[in-house]
């Protein structure tokens, strides 16, 4: 989390996103300071933001869960995962402390490396209604900045906020054997089937769209439904450990 009180704006760090991309621009050229923690969420600041704090400028990132996947894939099959995985042959190596993350990570890392196959991964990992947690309060900021779009966007915050631009981006974490043509890894019914299900109610809820290749794509009702209710949990899930994150950390400007 990056806040500025000279430009008076909040950046909150959305995992995967090229948060960390705006948030080394804003350290470097924009007033940016550290705060809390790297992904902390924005609860975790208005609970002890003072009433001049909490009217500042608030913005985040936000991403196309099929990009977002998809890089995740390759990075677990080629790469690196955001530069807390690495691996030499059957050896994982995680940069984390984070025992959750760990299982998280080994588990798909194993997987992948044995079968080398986007459907299966697919259908593996993503059976439930997709999620992440800007589900808790990007609905509230002033500004989302969309990966795809991520340069433009960017410029949008510095106009919104009368700051002169200094340069472009530096790309950080990029991973470099994805494939252009997203709809190439859905090169299947069953991984198609499987995307619109899972994926769909939330392209739905923050203005993604399929392809014209997916003409015949309807998302279910009870797609829907399935995604509020685990939405729900999830958010119960996201503020308890941020909460739990939040009490051990030193909250300093």
């Amino acid at each position: 989390m990056i806040i500025s009180h000279k430009y008076k704006y909040l950046f909150v760090e959305l995992p995967r996103t090229g948060s960390s991309a705006i948030a080394d621009e804003l350290c470097n050229k924009y007033d940016g300071k550290k705060i809390i923690s790297k992904h902390a969420k924005y609860t975790d600041f208005f609970k002890n933001a003072n009433t001049k704090e909490k009217s500042y400028f608030v913005f985040s990132c936000i991403r196309n869960p099929f990009d977002r996947v998809i890089s995740e894939y390759e990075k677990l099959k080629n790469d690196r995962m955001n530069d807390q995985l690495t691996y030499s042959g059957s050896l994982l190596k995680i940069k984390t402390k984070n025992y959750l993350n760990y299982i998280y990570l080994n588990s798909r890392f194993q997987f992948v490396q044995k079968h080398k196959n986007f459907t299966k991964f697919l259908n593996r990992y993503y059976w439930f209604p997709y999620d992440d947690w800007s589900s808790l309060n990007h609905h509230e900021f002033d500004f989302l900045i969309r990966f795809e779009n991520l340069e433009n966007d960017f410029n949008k915050v510095l106009k919104r906020l009368d700051i002169s631009q200094d340069g472009k981006i530096a790309r950080i974490n990029v991973t470099t054997s994805k494939r252009d043509d997203i709809d190439a890894y859905f090169d299947n019914e069953k991984a198609r089937r499987r995307a619109v299900r899972s994926f769909g109610p939330f392209m739905e809820k923050w203005g993604y769209k399929f392809s014209e290749k997916w003409s015949n794509t309807k998302i279910l009702n009870f797609d829907r439904f399935l995604y509020g209710i685990m939405s729900e949990l999830r958010k119960i899930f996201w503020k308890y450990i941020s909460y739990r994150k939040f009490k051990k950390e030193n909250y300093e400007y």
